[in-house]
């Protein structure tokens, strides 16, 4: 505890301190280095005037301390000052150091760029002038052997004519000789193939038409199994009775369906025409073609023709090929139905009717022997162009054999020089050869042994052994044929 004199001290000192010296109004005015000198210096001055608080001479022991912390004070502000100048200097030598380097790393780049700027442009400079002699070179040679071409070409027309006409004259001598022969080993085959096929016929005939039968069963039963009456009987083994007879309440209709490749001709419309009269109890007959059309009644989906007053056939066309075959299959018995129905009217219409009928015999009468003149006007083309075609088939004969004799030792020769001087190669990228160049060298090495062979035999030659991936042809005719992944063997001079 402090006793009255203290105290007394201790107020003179604060009051000293308030009126001499300046404090900031609010700590947070106060920098770090104020508040750590104002700190160590309240320390000091604490344990100073604790020491000092019982003596007289207050006012020198203030201007002591006054003294001292404002050197202390100082002291620590100059070294705060020199510091931060070191810093300051620290800070523009680092950053003069990092703009050397950066100027030194562009000029470094830059002259990097400059030197692969320099090799790039001297290279293409070379690239350039190699590609110019080369284009040279090449149309160089290709006009060469152009020209070689053309000379070889007319010598070997002019003596390939001569050996034409030779064999041509040879040939018909030959004909003339052979013709006898060949006519009699034509009958005899002829004969043969006529009683093969027959027997061929026949099978394929059956197998086929069971198919149609039962592509028409189905259909037919599907369509009729409403009507009244409806009954449909299998009747194809049973001769002259077509292949179904279809029951109803008002008619009975004799069918006959056709699964035929082309147009289903006149035997059959006279098959069925001979059924329906051997049936007297039948009025209307159907010949059905299921893929195909009928011929001379294909102008609608189904037409009629009368054979006599009281008989008539409906030709059905191409039934798998309707929209609606049911539908059609319908329409064609509704029709009969009404002619059926005309049939049995009173007498005046039985009158128009058989006149009407009378008059479509006659038309069929005159159509049918327009048409067998037509067809004995046919047959007697077709044997003239059969004649035409197998004398042309004996000289293509003569000729493809004279010509296969001399490709075959042609190809062979070909073959054998390749192979001796070219050879496949796959180690980098080979420009591909050209075979104009190729025709020169080895018409050059073949020399009298080069024969009648001109540069379209050998280019054609060429396309046959190397194969269509090793061989790119021209778009213009009478062009070079390019052949890529070979390359010429070493020691040989072109």
């Amino acid at each position: 505890m402090l006793n009255m004199e203290e105290r007394v001290s201790v107020k003179q000192v604060i009051l000293y301190v308030n009126e001499d010296a300046h404090l900031p109004e609010s700590i947070s005015e106060w920098s770090p280095e104020d508040v750590e000198i104002i700190l160590s210096v309240g320390y000091a001055a604490l344990n100073r005037a604790k020491y000092c608080v019982g003596t007289t001479n207050h006012l020198s022991f203030l201007r002591d301390m006054e003294t001292e912390l404002a050197k202390k004070y100082n002291e620590e502000l100059e070294s705060s000052r020199l510091k931060v100048e070191k810093a300051e200097k620290e800070a523009e030598i680092q950053k003069e150091r990092v703009r050397i380097i950066k100027e030194e790393e562009e000029e470094q780049i830059q002259r990097r760029l400059k030197q692969s700027k320099d090799v790039f442009d001297s290279m293409l400079d070379s690239y350039r002038k190699e590609r110019e002699d080369m284009h040279k070179r090449i149309t160089q040679l290709e006009t060469e052997n152009r020209r070689s071409a053309q000379d070889s070409e007319q010598k070997a027309q002019q003596h390939a004519m001569s050996l034409v006409s030779r064999e041509l004259e040879t040939m018909r001598k030959m004909l003339q000789e052979k013709d006898k022969q060949i006519d009699s080993h034509k009958e005899l085959f002829e004969r043969s193939m006529s009683k093969v096929d027959a027997l061929t016929q026949k099978r394929d005939v059956a197998s086929i038409g069971k198919i149609g039968e039962g592509q028409f069963r189905s259909l037919a039963v599907n369509t009729f199994r409403d009507f009244e009456g409806f009954q449909m009987k299998d009747v194809h083994s049973i001769g002259g009775l077509g292949d179904f007879h279809m029951q109803f309440k008002e008619m009975t209709i004799l069918v006959d369906s056709k699964l035929y490749t082309n147009k289903v001709n006149s035997t059959s419309r006279d098959k069925i025409r001979r059924d329906l009269l051997n049936n007297e109890h039948i009025q209307f007959a159907w010949l059905v073609s299921m893929d195909t059309h009928i011929d001379r009644f294909d102008k609608a989906p189904f037409m009629f023709e009368w054979v006599n007053t009281q008989k008539c056939i409906c030709y059905i066309n191409n039934l798998r090929g309707q929209e609606e075959p049911g539908e059609l299959l319908r329409s064609a018995w509704y029709c009969c139905k009404a002619l059926l129905h005309m049939m049995t009217t009173e007498s005046n219409e039985k009158g128009e009717l058989n006149v009407l009928k009378e008059r479509e015999m006659k038309m069929r009468d005159i159509l049918s022997r327009l048409v067998k003149s037509n067809r004995e006007r046919d047959t007697i083309m077709s044997q003239m162009r059969q004649n035409f075609e197998r004398t042309d088939e004996y000289v293509r004969d003569l000729l493809n054999a004279e010509t296969n004799t001399i490709a075959h030792d042609y190809y062979r020769l070909v073959v054998e020089w390749w192979n001796r001087n070219l050879e496949e190669s796959s180690v980098g990228v080979l420009i591909p050869i050209k075979s104009t160049i190729v025709w020169t060298q080895f018409k050059r090495d073949m020399g009298e042994n080069l024969g009648d062979m001109d540069a379209n035999a050998f280019k054609d030659i060429l396309c046959g052994f190397l194969g269509d991936d090793k061989v790119t042809k021209p778009k213009a005719k009478g062009g070079a044929l390019e052949l890529r992944g070979y390359k010429w063997r070493e020691g040989i001079r072109l």
